[in-house]
């Protein structure tokens, strides 16, 4: 019984947790790539602009501002 629910706490800390999708380092000035893995899924083209949302010590990007 008890295994049964450890497995059900981490099948749903999997569905919870959000996936890291890449990372990249900061420039000298203050520029970084964002990885193909994130412009694929958010669809990203050349010279569109993009938003940042600050919440919480996190960062969100976002293509519709």
């Amino acid at each position: 019984m008890i295994y049964m629910n450890i497995y059900f706490i981490m099948k749903i800390m999997i569905i919870i947790l959000p996936k890291i999708m890449g990372s990249s380092k900061v420039s000298v000035r203050y520029q970084v790539t964002i990885p193909e893995d994130v412009r694929n899924h958010l669809k990203l083209k050349p010279h569109q602009t993009i938003g940042f949302i600050v919440h919480d010590g996190k960062i969100q990007i976002v293509t519709e501002i």
